[in-house]
């Protein structure tokens, strides 16, 4: 079993840990488990994965890739509900450190040919560092291999809209949106964005639209990065934002309270209430 030093297993996750060891059929090879990355101000998740935690050293699995490693999900994989929370204390004086784009920013000046994986993790950076131009190179350089995991692919063309954004290239973010359902079924931080596309517009109808099937789609059922607040609480405050631009202040109330069912105390549910009261 593999932590990263700021790691943690919250008691509840420790005894599934226990539980599990008593439990665990001799025939798994790797057991996986979600992997709570991000909380907001207030202790709520708003970024998760999945990943292998626990593998047989018969196995002989070895670690994949010089930057964000992984080891394949090769042979009889258990999927838990176990959590493990990556409690990294923030120095207020770091930027953001570089170390991970240096490195494949070294490989890429060595003449290295990188694989699909790597220039997917290698335009996240590029992406978080505020790269939009060279992160959207590698993207759609990504994407036209072919090759991609189906949940970076999807996870790509969420990105991909982003960065289009950021450049300007409006007419591009409608259709990689829309793409990414040829891949699965649409995930709700995709299906929020097309919501802001129209929204952006004053399209606030078809925006709704867009918001309301990213509110109801449930609970995320992928093993990939999962952005936590587009799966209830942001599409649902979109939708108030948008049926207060069409005048129905019932409706607008209506999804703010569901908005709150996520997260009670976002400084925005305050506000759309004394609004609200006032119409």
């Amino acid at each position: 079993m593999w932590l990263d030093a700021d790691d943690v297993l919250p008691a509840e996750a420790l005894e599934k840990l226990l539980e599990l060891k008593k439990t665990l059929d001799p025939k798994v090879d790797i057991v996986t488990m979600k992997y709570i990355t991000h909380f907001d101000e207030n202790g709520n998740p708003v970024h998760s994965s999945t990943r292998e935690r626990l593998t047989k050293c018969e196995k002989q699995y070895t670690w994949q890739d010089p930057v964000h490693e992984c080891i394949s999900l090769i042979g009889n994989i258990f999927y838990s509900d176990i959590e493990i929370h990556h409690k990294k204390i923030a120095d207020e004086n770091e930027s953001t450190s570089s170390r991970n784009l240096d490195i494949y920013n070294n490989l890429e000046a060595s003449g290295k040919t990188l694989t699909p994986r790597q220039q997917y993790y290698f335009a996240r950076e590029l992406k978080d560092h505020g790269q939009w131009a060279k992160a959207t190179y590698y993207f759609e350089k990504f994407l036209d291999s072919g090759q991609g995991w189906v949940e970076d692919n999807i996870a790509t063309c969420y990105s991909l809209s982003i960065c289009y954004n950021v450049l300007g290239d409006q007419e591009k973010v409608l259709p990689i949106l829309i793409k990414s359902f040829s891949f699965d079924a649409p995930r709700a931080e995709v299906c929020t964005e097309i919501g802001y596309y129209y929204k952006k517009i004053k399209a606030y109808q078809t925006a709704l639209k867009w918001f309301r099937l990213a509110a109801n789609l449930g609970s995320p059922d992928s093993i990939g990065f999962v952005l936590c607040d587009y799966w209830g609480y942001i599409p649902n405050i979109e939708s108030c934002v948008c049926c207060c631009q069409l005048g129905d202040f019932e409706s607008a109330k209506k999804y703010n309270e569901q908005a709150a069912a996520y997260k009670p105390q976002a400084a925005a549910i305050e506000i759309n209430r004394k609004f609200l009261a006032s119409k």
